[in-house]
């Protein structure tokens, strides 16, 4: 996924941003589970524990964007279940996560695949599932 960067130009007129430069994420095997709020429950527990390393926090973010744009089409005209509200916030923090972590130069030349969110963050996730409450 790439990602761009603006910064305020003080030469243009307001509102207006200069282009500063962009970022492309190392790629990452996807992960091959059906979309099901089961799944997303057993992905954010494997991303909650850092023993495990069944698949790095690159790869979950990934499979949560795609598991939202999945059911976000189909639920457009119905209101949106708390699994996808989960999987868009799983992938939106990890865009303000990087972006507040690491400068534009860092992140030119990082490999994502190493970057780990805080582990509090996927508990907190996993608990807002229905799934979490219910067993």
């Amino acid at each position: 996924m790439t990602h761009y960067e603006f910064d305020p130009d003080p030469k243009r007129k307001r509102g207006r941003n200069k282009y500063v430069g962009s970022w492309t994420e190392t790629p990452a095997p996807p992960i091959e589970l059906p979309f099901a709020a089961n799944n997303l429950s057993r992905l954010l527990t494997i991303g909650g524990d850092p023993a495990d390393s069944t698949y790095t926090h690159q790869q979950i973010v990934r499979w949560c964007e795609l598991y939202f744009w999945h059911f976000d089409d189909d639920l457009a005209n119905r209101d949106r279940t708390p699994d996808v509200d989960v999987a868009e916030d799983v992938f939106v923090q990890w865009d303000l996560f990087l972006h507040n972590t690491y400068k534009l130069a860092e992140l030119q030349g990082l490999d994502f695949t190493v970057i780990t969110l805080p582990n509090e963050w996927f508990a907190d996730w996993h608990a807002k599932l229905p799934i979490a409450e219910g067993g």
